[in-house]
């Protein structure tokens, strides 16, 4: 079922206000919107301690985010708070090309989870639904 324009924008509003009141976002799985810039590495190319990835020369997507963002604790043992995070993995669960925006400044909309996998290399990683080039 797809949400009312009307719920994404509240929605929205309600990211932003998250952050600008400087409280951390909850696990609720409910979509937000965040924007950066994309940055692609291969596992080589993150900091010491990123977990070793299966496939060492494998393309991962990360969006880095200014100002960084923050966790509360969830209810899941693996939901743990997290603070000033200023990269996060991203994945998207069709293909949308997220290489192609390399370098680019972007607004992404999806849900964000705490990483529970070594593939995604930072505490917190991004679903993504939507993605589109925007200014900084």
């Amino acid at each position: 079922m797809k949400k009312s324009l009307g719920g994404l924008v509240f929605v929205s509003l309600s990211a932003l206000s998250l952050t600008a009141a400087g409280a951390c976002y909850p696990y609720d799985y409910a979509q937000i919107q965040l924007k950066g810039e994309v940055v692609v590495k291969a596992p080589a190319e993150l900091p010491k301690g990123a977990g070793v990835h299966r496939n060492p020369k494998e393309k991962h997507t990360f969006l880095k985010l200014n100002p960084p963002i923050c966790t509360s604790a969830g209810t899941n043992s693996y939901e743990s708070a997290e603070t000033n995070q200023a990269e996060i993995t991203l994945y998207t669960l069709k293909d949308t090309g997220l290489g192609r925006y390399a370098g680019k400044h972007v607004s992404v909309s999806g849900v964000l989870m705490h990483s529970f996998t070594s593939d995604a290399h930072t505490p917190l990683q991004f679903v993504v639904h939507d993605i589109a080039e925007s200014s900084k």
